[in-house]
């Protein structure tokens, strides 16, 4: 698959299939990710890769999904084959908003590449999973990727006003998205 191809078909996953996900597998994602662009090459991200019960039910617990459908609810059997979570070095630096954003979207375009479906989640508390992943105390954990065999389908749709994805009535979701001549503000390419 070619990275186009998969920024294209890339879209978050909210029900997975009852698959594992090989641990290789996953430790690759990892290693890709490290890679990432980091300003400074300061590399403030550590990571934590939970493909087992109890702590992948645990961890489960503690996410928020689907915000947008307040109906929405991921049922024990559509729960994600594992997760990756991206720790922040406070030793390091004390914010790293580009460095999160560029190594879960690594993390997501390579999984795609392996044909692993990705949902990346703000939504905890991570003074709550912290003691989860037994971490020290300088490791705090900022974004959860769930990592699965994708049980329903997500597309992108065409923005219309608002940014809210919506489900269908066969259960797939719709992600609005704005059209380059929205987004694209100046050029002077010709």
């Amino acid at each position: 698959m070619d990275v186009k191809t998969a920024i294209l078909n890339r879209r978050s996953i909210r029900k997975f299939q009852n698959k594992p996900i090989d641990g290789a597998q996953l430790t690759q994602l990892v290693d890709l990710a490290r890679f990432h662009a980091t300003g400074g090459n300061v590399q403030p991200l550590s990571y934590a890769i939970v493909s087992k019960d109890p702590m992948k039910k645990q961890i489960f617990d503690l996410l928020a999904w689907a915000a947008y459908l307040p109906d929405y609810t991921c049922t024990e059997e559509f729960q994600p084959a594992a997760y990756i979570v991206l720790l922040r070095n406070e030793i390091t630096t004390r914010a790293c908003m580009y460095d999160l954003g560029a190594a879960s979207t690594t993390i997501m375009l390579a999984a795609q590449e392996m044909g692993i479906a990705s949902c990346a989640l703000a939504a905890f508390d991570p003074k709550k999973l912290k003691p989860v992943l037994g971490l020290e105390e300088h490791l705090h954990p900022d974004l959860v990727i769930a990592l699965g065999y994708a049980a329903h389908e997500s597309s992108a749709a065409p923005f219309e006003g608002n940014v809210k994805y919506y489900q269908d009535e066969d259960g797939n979701f719709h992600v609005p998205k704005k059209a380059l001549e929205d987004v694209l503000v100046y050029t002077d390419a010709d």
